[in-house]
């Protein structure tokens, strides 16, 4: 039996053509189980070595990779719904473009969303590195059954996003991604859960995430600060944490995003270890 589903990625100018470029050759080339369709959403106007990059891949894959070329940089919320609507499968699985997927990743999350057929959502455990993906500086454990995903998530994220495959249905039920500049896909995920969405993680890394300063620098600052928030004061009004997390979600968050980015990285990396 074939086992058809799509693989959704956003790249934009700042991005790494080298990074890109191992990322591609995780998901397709290395992969035990290869996506029957690839949409890269270009978030806006590329680099000249980006674009060259991604003309080769679009050479070496034909009709798998379906480039989507947005004008102006949109955002990852809305770059992610508009190529959403182009995956031509109902699995969907979402990957970054600067990390890199572990060989059986597909085949291990596909198998089991069509032997699980009520879960929406599977992530998995990832592991973080600078530069060599074989030195791992700290590990993203999250919960694996659905009932200790929706308390973990009251706290905070229950997936990593680079490791999510999801049911396109779900999602769009659901009302897609929405812009929340630095959670969408986390608000994306809650709304799913209260929406009735079924979720499980893989208790093994299927993918190895790419962290450094730039990464520490988009996780702070006074703007990351009024969007979560934002963000927790929707979760609150609609029911799905109570007064007092909201206020000890922000008290443990809030001073953790106003470090230096070195020292919010070392917080970080002590949480995660």
């Amino acid at each position: 039996m074939t086992i058809e589903f799509s693989v959704l990625m956003s790249v934009y100018y700042k991005e790494n053509s080298i990074y890109f470029n191992r990322a591609m050759q995780s998901v397709f080339d290395d992969q035990t189980l290869k996506p029957t369709q690839i949409v890269l959403v270009q978030d806006g106007l590329l680099t000249e070595v980006l674009c060259a990059e991604i003309k080769k891949w679009q050479h070496r894959l034909g009709d798998v990779l379906k480039i989507i070329k947005l004008e102006k940089n949109l955002g990852l919320g809305d770059a992610l719904n508009i190529g959403l609507a182009s995956c031509h499968y109902n699995l969907v699985a979402r990957m970054d473009t600067d990390d890199i997927a572990h060989p059986d990743r597909f085949k291990i999350q596909v198998e089991y969303m069509v032997d699980n057929l009520d879960c929406d959502i599977l992530g998995s455990t990832v592991t973080e590195f600078d530069d060599n993906p074989e030195f791992v500086i700290s590990s993203r454990i999250v919960p694996t059954i659905h009932d200790d995903i929706v308390l973990y998530a009251q706290k905070k994220n229950p997936f990593n996003h680079p490791s999510v495959i999801y049911r396109k249905s779900a999602v769009a039920v659901a009302g897609g991604y929405k812009k929340f500049h630095g959670f969408e896909d986390y608000y994306l995920w809650v709304r799913m859960i209260k929406n009735g969405s079924r979720c499980a993680n893989i208790p093994m890394a299927l993918v190895s995430m790419r962290v450094g300063y730039s990464m520490l620098a988009r996780r702070g600052g006074i703007d990351y600060v009024i969007n979560e928030i934002r963000l927790q004061r929707k979760f609150f009004d609609f029911g799905f944490i109570t007064l007092f997390q909201f206020i000890k979600n922000l008290l443990i968050r809030i001073p953790v995003r106003l470090l230096p980015n070195r020292l919010r990285g070392i917080v970080y990396r002590y949480i995660r270890s």
